[in-house]
């Protein structure tokens, strides 16, 4: 999934810029950053809008790109129903001919609504030698590729939308919290930093050890052991009394301490926006 890599990537960022910190608070602002991407996991997901768009929304520059067509071609478009091709003797059974295919009875079916506007109160008149004119032909051909622009949005954002479909909160989130806490942990907590310590600190937090988790990287980045005795991320979250032998055994205590800071924030919406977002304030 999209978002668990991203995290991971954004982990391996502040693992090579914190893993040497020994100074008192010098990986405040990271704890910050790396809270932030823990917390997507406890938030509430928005689901994402998949309406597609219909062809009714470009139906309006469709119709003005036929009212600046050719006007040769465009006199063979049917201007009442009764004359649609498609219910002609050419398309019956229905052929292979453009004038039987569904674009062509759409094209027809947008000339008629021009006709049907004899004052002009919906639609521009332009008058035929007007459109032959160097300025007419140029924008025609402009007004042609905007509407061909905007069917190939249209489709592209129809393709992306039906990618979602069938995506659910509990999709999301699960991967935000297998990213956030491990491979084992529970949807939306993060209350357990899942992943294995060693007894050895160096071997848990040299890349590219160290980055199978937001938690693991936090650990080793604000985590006190026996070794390390400066408030790396602050005394919340590394605490005095945390300073115990590095292992799997105090994994807990010290994890709880940094977990602190995490759930103190206020917890947001979930969406495409913010986990972009705060991927990018991570990676800056």
């Amino acid at each position: 999934m999209y978002q668990a890599i991203a995290v991971t990537v954004s982990v391996l960022v502040h693992m090579q810029k914190c893993e040497e910190a020994t100074n008192e608070h010098t990986n405040v602002a990271d704890l910050q950053a790396l809270c932030d991407l823990v917390n997507l996991a406890k938030g509430t997901y928005a689901t994402p809008d998949t309406t597609e768009i219909n062809q009714e929304t470009l139906n309006e520059i469709e119709i003005i790109n036929i009212s600046v067509a050719d006007p040769k071609w465009r006199s063979a478009l049917a201007t009442e129903p009764k004359n649609k091709k498609k219910d002609s003797a050419d398309c019956k059974p229905p052929g292979d001919k453009e004038i039987c295919k569904p674009y062509y009875e759409r094209w027809e079916n947008h000339n008629i609504a021009l006709a049907a506007d004899k004052e002009g109160e919906q639609y521009p008149k332009i008058e035929t030698a007007k459109l032959k004119t160097a300025l007419g032909r140029s924008t025609s051909i402009m007004i042609s590729g905007l509407t061909e622009r905007a069917a190939a949005i249209r489709e592209q954002y129809n393709a992306q939308a039906a990618q979602h479909k069938g995506a659910t909160s509990a999709d999301v989130i699960t991967q935000l919290t297998l990213a956030a806490a491990g491979p084992e942990a529970q949807r939306a907590s993060t209350t357990a930093c899942t992943i294995t310590l060693t007894s050895n600190r160096a071997t848990d937090c040299t890349l590219p050890k160290g980055t199978s988790a937001v938690c693991e990287t936090l650990l080793c980045i604000c985590a006190l052991d026996s070794t390390k005795d400066k408030s790396l991320c602050g005394t919340v979250a590394s605490p005095d009394n945390r300073r115990e032998a590095w292992g799997e055994s105090s994994k807990s205590g010290k994890w709880n301490a940094i977990d602190s800071v995490s759930s103190a924030q206020n917890k947001q919406v979930v969406s495409a926006h913010l986990i972009r977002q705060r991927l990018q304030a991570a990676l800056n």
